[in-house]
């Protein structure tokens, strides 16, 4: 018997399909990782923003406790609310003794404060104004009572950011509040 001389394998025709197929594939993977990048930093932001969304609460209610009538007075409707600017630079903002990442900003009024992380590379502005709709109204179990407003407040705090967009052309997020007078 004779050997056969040739071997099998692999012609060209096959070779470029295996090559395309895997191309195919390696592309769809790597078409994914943008939108898990982006997945990352809002998670990222979101835990942040959370922990820092209750600094500013506590901050806000130690300045309640420690004036409420004074500090009261200062908070604003929203519709007068102070506008954030478009301040890029966080440099000139001066951290809160006591509360770590929530900064008054550069234009330093009690309305309007920033948060941002250790490395600089999350921040975002704090405006806070008084919600003050049916603020006579409270409820204990499912008991209705009447409550003055003198002794209630509502504060509505709204992040946003990106700080170096536009105002109108950042992301917001809204985080309700109510602080009741300390007797």
């Amino acid at each position: 018997m004779k050997k056969n001389l040739f071997r099998s394998g692999f012609n060209l025709i096959e070779v470029t399909m295996a090559i395309a197929i895997v191309g195919i594939g390696i592309a769809g993977v790597m078409a994914l990782f943008p939108p898990a990048i982006e997945a990352s930093k809002s998670a990222n932001f979101q835990n942040f923003t959370g922990t820092m969304v209750n600094s500013v609460a506590a901050y806000l209610d130690y300045q309640l406790k420690t004036d409420w009538s004074t500090f009261k007075g200062k908070l604003k409707a929203k519709a007068s609310a102070t506008s954030p600017s478009t301040e890029t630079n966080t440099d000139s903002w001066t951290e809160i003794t006591g509360f770590t990442g929530v900064y008054k900003t550069s234009q330093n009024q009690d309305d309007l404060l920033g948060i941002k992380s250790e490395d600089g590379t999350i921040a975002a502005h704090v405006r806070i104004w008084q919600d003050n709709s049916n603020m006579d109204k409270a409820y204990f179990g499912q008991t209705e009572v009447t409550v003055s407003s003198n002794y209630r407040i509502r504060l509505v705090i709204e992040l946003s950011w990106p700080i170096a967009k536009a105002y109108a052309d950042r992301e917001k997020q809204e985080f309700i509040y109510e602080f009741n007078k300390p007797e």
